[in-house]
């Protein structure tokens, strides 16, 4: 039995911590102390600074050089509590039991194959981020009659269901085979529950065996389903590779060797007005290093003005992600060696010939078009919690006093960036009808389970999110890309604060696979298309099936936190949204009264209703 997980998901959903069903097997994620010196090495020096790490390793998907045995990444049955569907006995799982490549089976059926073992549908957790299994020796017994009931330590135990008593949890029984005490899962996940049926937190996690591992843990124990969204939450934090890291004269093999001669040393050193030697050193790297003298001179460039604090390029970089990739992606750095990790062009909008009223009032609503026709992206597992979203956050190296290292996967794709003009945006957002509506959205959003990790619902904020759904969406049908595939990336700083205001919205597809490279959101951004796709994104944002309650909604959504949105016109997949399908309202770009966009859409509607009459 092969068991195989995609590189991608060895972050998200199935990083450190988590749980992962296969055919019927429930694994846990190990934390990366199992790793060793395995996994490939990544950098991208911007988010390593920001998280305070050396660097990144992805998950070991490789064999060694020198070994008949690939690369693995070690995950532990969870739960350990398992019970056979054939004869319902319950078995408490050990290591010694395990037989390589073959999956749990039963020790008490007599027939052959014997039944493959079906593991317990509840776990104990607690808000400090424990995990382990439910003590069923100790439920069946928490309703002990008599004293040899009350004195039964045994762990033979059955899981069967009664018949007649219907199919919720009061007909599943687990049953002691010794003294025949027992008791139904009915109200085990209740608050309070676990105490009084006498289960205790287990103070570890599912790979840590050594009692050291285990203090005494305080909290109250709480049983969820293995199954339950709020049994696990990673905490990914992720970057995108801009310039000067991602240009390959920086970031190749070649240029990190020869950067680190003594000759580059020496013609870093040499007066640049002494062409002699400085002829005769670039002439002399050249030819050790078999590389053009014109990427010798471009590296000495670099490195210099990199030294004088004024990189050779044209980003501005300030130490904060966003908004240095805004710097990258808003800069046109003309011609660049199509062997750069980020590679982008800028289209106008407004295509040639005369316009209509509406591409003309959309045309004034966006800057240039930015189109992503490389990119990478580092994605980074910096922890994870249990039950509560502003729990303790658990490092992925469960058992290091300082990480140097964080699990990590690199992913190559392309995309399209769009950026919103800024006067009309401040204009627009100081609006106090604008105001109020987005308001309610804010007012909900400390109340949340996911409310600490949401930004601010500013006006600007839901409605560069929105769009960017509502693009993803429209998108899927024209670029040759599933729904799904597609991520976005939201930039957006308010006005009035010490850093120059900025609304704009990257959509692109970064994924393991050939599926990130295909080409389709490039050629979508190219002018007539890109004005096109903005039109007919507005105008199917306009209407929802659900509508009118779904644009008049005051809440929709987990716990309210959207307005005009609904599964219909404007949630997307969770893989391709970075705020939970959260703050979002199809109102702030369509509205009649405070939608940004309502002259353009109106003025289509309006060439819409006078062609169709002409015809």
């Amino acid at each position: 039995m092969e068991r195989t997980i995609r590189l991608s998901q060895t972050v998200a959903p199935f990083g450190v911590g988590s749980i992962y069903d296969l055919r019927g097997e429930s694994l846990a994620t190990v934390d990366t102390s199992r790793w060793g010196g395995m996994g490939e090495r990544l950098e991208l020096d911007r988010l390593a600074k920001d998280l305070g790490v050396q660097g990144f390793r992805s998950a070991p998907a490789r064999a060694d050089q020198f070994s008949t045995k690939g690369a693995r990444l070690t995950f532990v049955r969870f739960p350990r509590w398992l019970f056979c569907p054939v004869c319902r006995r319950m078995t408490m799982w050990k290591s010694e039991f395990e037989v390589p490549g073959e999956p749990a089976r039963c020790g008490f059926c007599t027939r052959t194959p014997k039944p493959e073992l079906v593991p317990m549908r509840f776990v104990l957790t607690c808000p400090d981020g424990h995990l382990g299994d439910v003590q069923w020796d100790r439920f069946a017994h928490s309703r002990a009659e008599g004293l040899e009931q009350r004195q039964c330590k045994s762990r033979d135990l059955t899981f069967t269901t009664k018949p007649g008593a219907g199919t919720g949890l009061d007909a599943s029984w687990v049953t002691c085979r010794s003294c025949k005490a027992g008791r139904s899962l009915q109200g085990i996940t209740k608050k309070g529950a676990a105490v009084s049926m006498g289960l205790l937190c287990p103070g570890k996690q599912p790979w840590q065996y050594l009692p050291a591992d285990a203090p005494q843990c305080k909290q109250e124990a709480i049983v969820l389903q293995r199954g339950a969204s709020n049994l696990y939450f990673s905490d990914i934090r992720s970057a995108i590779d801009i310039p000067p890291d991602s240009d390959f004269d920086v970031f190749s093999d070649v240029a990190r060797k020869v950067t680190a001669t003594p000759g580059f040393e020496m013609l870093m050193s040499t007066d640049p007005d002494d062409d002699l030697m400085v002829e005769m050193l670039v002439t002399r790297l050249s030819k050790e290093h078999d590389v053009p003298e014109a990427d010798i001179l471009r590296l000495v460039a670099g490195a210099k003005a990199e030294i004088s604090g004024a990189p050779a390029t044209a980003v501005a970089l300030t130490g904060d992600l966003r908004r240095d990739e805004w710097n990258a992606l808003i800069a046109d750095r003309g011609q660049q060696d199509e062997r750069n990790r980020f590679l982008t062009r800028h289209e106008q909008l407004r295509p040639d010939g005369e316009l209509s009223r509406a591409e003309q009032l959309l045309v004034d609503a966006f800057g240039p078009v930015v189109l992503v026709t490389r990119l990478r992206e580092v994605r980074a597992l910096t922890g994870f919690r249990r039950y509560q979203t502003d729990g303790p956050k658990l490092p992925p190296q469960l058992d290091a006093q300082q990480i140097d290292w964080l699990p990590a996967i690199e992913v190559y794709g392309e995309g399209l960036f769009l950026r919103l003009n800024e006067d009309a945006l401040q204009k627009w957002e100081a609006q106090d009808e604008v105001i109020r509506r987005v308001r309610v959205l804010e007012e909900r959003r400390p109340d949340s389970l996911v409310g600490d990790r949401l930004k601010a619902a500013s006006p600007r904020f839901v409605l560069v999110h929105t769009l960017a759904h509502l693009l993803i969406r429209r998108l899927s049908f024209e670029s040759g890309y599933s729904a799904a595939s597609l991520r976005e990336r939201v930039y957006c700083a308010e006005a009035g604060g010490s850093d120059a205001p900025y609304a704009g919205v990257l959509i692109y597809t970064a994924a393991g696979d050939a599926e990130g490279t295909l080409g389709g959101l490039v050629r979508q951004g190219r002018p007539p298309r890109m004005l096109h796709t903005l039109l007919a994104t507005l105008e199917e944002a306009a209407w929802c099936s659900a509508d009118p309650l779904c644009i008049d909604a005051r809440a929709q959504g987990f716990q309210g936190l959207n307005r005009g949105a609904c599964h219909a016109c404007s949630l997307v997949a969770e893989t391709s949204c970075e705020y939970s399908n959260s703050f979002l309202d199809r109102g702030v770009l369509v509205d009649r009264e405070v939608g940004f966009f309502r002259d353009a859409l109106a003025a289509a509607l309006e060439d819409s209703g006078r062609t169709a009459s002409v015809s």
